[in-house]
């Protein structure tokens, strides 16, 4: 088992529903005052993105119509607008409610419709949104027929995302999602949960939403089980109902991994469980030279001083190897340009946080990059005993956490 997975705690969307027949919670928020509060205890209680839909997807609902879910989601978007401090991402495969929702403050189309249409491409190119991609196979109340669902589930993600890309949207915007519950029988979902680590294409993030789901049985304790599974085999995002309970949930997951290495072998009646991803390859690039400001000596600050970066990317870099084409490796042209310029953006106290700054600048930059060490060599540094180097050495996953 590669443990460098486990310790990385997914990133949390935490839903908002503003409709009448919600599955979850009833209609509970379903008047703007009362969605407006809940976004704000969300937000207080950890989430990193909300997630409002207003319009049900459960099974057997009527969908509504454009009008009706612009009517339910106008006066909670422009309340919250300013008022929240995370991403606002807006439930909907309506093309127009998709335009006026990042109108109004969202920065992410999460589309359940299954299918890349030119309009919606369109919205997400002209306001440089996220989007979502969902598989789903015939919606909520159909059960799909696959010889693989495995395979089939991950050969349509990646054809959704090159549909995308080739409708002018960057990689780096998109994100993708099994569609579990759309589309699939409860062994197909279990199959796919077991397996995400070989849903998940390499380079893209993967955003999970199991929260009681009939997979779950509906209830909180199956929620917690499946996403924990889900976290330990690769999802980057979960989508939750109950906040605390997922955060508490992830966060120890992550802190369990970080104890000691993990020796458990995860298995289920279904399918082996997938966990372990495929070797990273590595991309080295030594002695980058910069001049910067940072240091607590006076002097450092005024004059700068000569800085040398190294970087070791580690990737999937395996259809690079077979396909001899650039988009399917790291630009390490582009990598160079993006650490010297966190690097230098401004001067620092510390070079271990201008390590720091310079690691999440390229793991941002460069969603095919699994982790990142930075080292930064201060040969020049103003100490009286006479040393040929400084050197601090960081090393970094996705999600931030240390490795």
């Amino acid at each position: 088992m590669n443990n460098e997975q486990l310790t990385m705690k997914p990133r949390l969307m935490a839903i908002l529903n503003v409709t009448p027949d919600s599955f979850s919670d009833g209609g509970l928020y379903f008047a703007p005052e009362a969605a407006f509060a809940r976004a704000l205890e969300l937000e207080a209680q950890g989430a990193d993105i909300l997630d409002v839909g207003a319009q049900s997807t459960r099974p057997g609902c009527e969908p509504v119509s454009p009008e009706e879910e612009l009517r339910r989601l106008r006066p909670v978007l422009e309340a919250l607008r300013g008022k929240l401090g995370i991403p606002i991402s807006v439930d909907t495969f309506y093309p127009e409610v998709a335009e006026e929702a990042l109108r109004l403050g969202a920065s992410i189309i999460n589309d359940v419709s299954g299918i890349v249409t030119e309009a919606m491409a369109a919205v997400v190119r002209s306001h440089g949104a996220g989007w979502v991609l969902m598989h789903n196979q015939g919606g909520a109340d159909f059960e799909g027929q696959y010889d693989d669902v495995v395979a089939e589930v991950r050969a349509a993600l990646e054809a959704l995302a090159r549909q995308a890309m080739a409708l002018g949207v960057a990689q780096e915007r998109l994100l993708l999602d099994p569609g579990i519950g759309f589309g699939k029988s409860r062994e197909d979902d279990l199959r796919l949960l077991a397996n995400l680590g070989r849903v998940k294409p390499p380079g893209f993030a993967l955003l999970v939403g199991v929260s009681r789901k009939r997979v779950t049985g509906g209830s909180e304790a199956g929620t917690l089980a499946a996403q924990v599974m889900a976290q330990l085999c690769g999802a980057d995002l979960l989508r939750t109902h109950d906040m605390v309970q997922a955060g508490r949930a992830a966060g120890f997951v992550a802190q369990i991994s970080r104890a000691a290495p993990c020796n458990c072998a995860l298995t289920n009646d279904v399918n082996p469980c997938i966990i372990e991803r495929p070797d990273m390859e590595r991309i080295s690039i030594t002695g980058l030279e910069l001049h910067a400001f940072h240091g607590v000596n006076p002097r450092e600050r005024e004059h700068g001083q000569a800085f040398l970066l190294d970087l070791l990317l580690e990737a999937d870099l395996s259809r690079a190897c077979e396909s001899d084409a650039l988009g399917d490796t790291v630009n390490y042209a582009q990598v160079v340009k993006t650490a010297a310029a966190a690097f230098t953006s401004r001067p620092l106290y510390l070079i271990e946080r201008a390590a720091e700054v310079v690691a999440q600048a390229v793991l941002e930059g460069f969603p095919a990059v699994a982790a990142v060490t930075v080292r930064v060599h201060k040969p020049d540094a103003p100490i009286k005993l006479t040393v040929s180097d400084i050197t601090i050495e960081i090393h970094r996953g996705r999600g931030g956490t240390p490795q």
